[in-house]
């Protein structure tokens, strides 16, 4: 580092959700995670090798509380025609309570629903909430987040050299495509200029300084 040059700041990114909170870090290699309860603790580190191009986007809801608010719902729905076609004038305390129990279960039902985004590969896992506390935050952050894992990636798998078996060159420049690194023009001229170096050649090739 040059003198008088401050070191980059970490980039880290927070979400909770009712009394569940979750804690990323980018690190070097990977994310550094941190889940916390009013119970429990956990930290864990997911390898950027772990982190796939796309995720898969799921919306979980309780099923509990979707079947809860389906009951109460028939029940109020029952009640209604059984005061309106009885005699009895009492009917609106049984319709008020199913009515109150059903609308409380369909409020908390679309509160408590999440939108997730999943990346997983390689035996790791990456999951966090696709809108809070913002869509725009969360896309920030997976924008900055893929910026650190294709650097990492980059360096890792595309400092190639002609001691390596060309074979595990051109395994590399694949891996490099498929986790969309580097684009299909790229790869295309990389793997031609690796069947393509002489033998007499020596010292770095594709990304290496």
């Amino acid at each position: 580092m040059q003198p008088g040059l401050k070191p980059a700041e970490p980039i880290e990114f927070s979400q909770g959700r009712f009394l569940r909170t979750r804690h990323f870090k980018l690190e070097r290699d990977g994310i550094a995670v941190t889940q916390k309860t009013l119970v429990s603790s956990r930290r864990y580190h997911i390898a950027y090798e772990c982190i796939p191009p796309k995720a898969d986007e799921i919306t979980l809801g309780n099923t509990r509380l979707l079947g809860a608010s389906i009951i109460f719902s028939v029940l109020s729905v029952l009640c209604i025609l059984v005061w309106m076609f009885s005699s009895k004038s009492d009917g609106w305390a049984a319709v008020l309570l199913w009515g109150v129990l059903a609308g409380g279960c369909w409020l908390m039902f679309f509160l408590t629903r999440s939108s997730l985004l999943i990346y997983a590969q390689n035996q790791g896992a990456l999951v966090m909430y696709a809108d809070t506390p913002t869509p725009d935050a969360v896309a920030r952050f997976v924008r900055q987040l893929f910026a650190a894992r294709n650097e990492f990636l980059k360096l890792k798998y595309g400092r190639l050299s002609l001691d390596q078996p060309l074979s595990q060159r051109l395994a590399y420049l694949e891996l490099l495509r498929d986790q969309e690194v580097i684009s299909e023009e790229e790869y295309r001229q990389l793997r031609k200029l690796q069947s393509d170096a002489p033998l007499e050649r020596t010292g770095p090739l594709g990304f290496a300084p």
